[in-house]
């Protein structure tokens, strides 16, 4: 039996959280979501986690800035950010070195990235 692996999901709406949190929590995963980055980054840095999944656009701490201060702390944890604007995000997340997935996305792909992601 393989162990569970710790995801933070950071998005400021509450029902992708609820939706991304069912399609994960016992599927090798213990979920953690929060609707504030700033929130995540207290839990982050004071607990181990496996992956990170953060919204881009949110209110306060935006999920690239989120990203930055992961990586300056925690450089090998593995982060992928999700956007339902990528057109508009493109300049920013073009500077970003992380995997982005666009909204809406299929939860069975987010489940291949997942996978993908931890077992490099």
């Amino acid at each position: 039996m393989s162990r569970l692996r710790t995801i933070v999901i950071v998005d400021d709406e509450e029902d992708i959280l609820d939706v991304l949190s069912l399609s994960l929590e016992g599927k090798d995963w213990t979920v953690l979501a929060f609707q504030s980055a700033k929130e995540a980054l207290a839990y982050i840095e004071r607990h181990a986690v496996d992956v990170v999944l953060s919204d881009v656009r949110m209110p306060g701490m935006s999920g690239v800035e989120l990203f930055r201060q992961v990586r300056a702390k925690q450089p090998q944890l593995p982060f992928l950010l999700m956007t339902g604007f990528s057109a508009v995000d493109q300049p920013l997340l073009t500077a970003v070195p992380c995997q982005v997935l666009s909204k809406p996305f299929e939860l069975a792909h987010l489940h291949k990235v997942l996978a993908e992601t931890i077992n490099r």
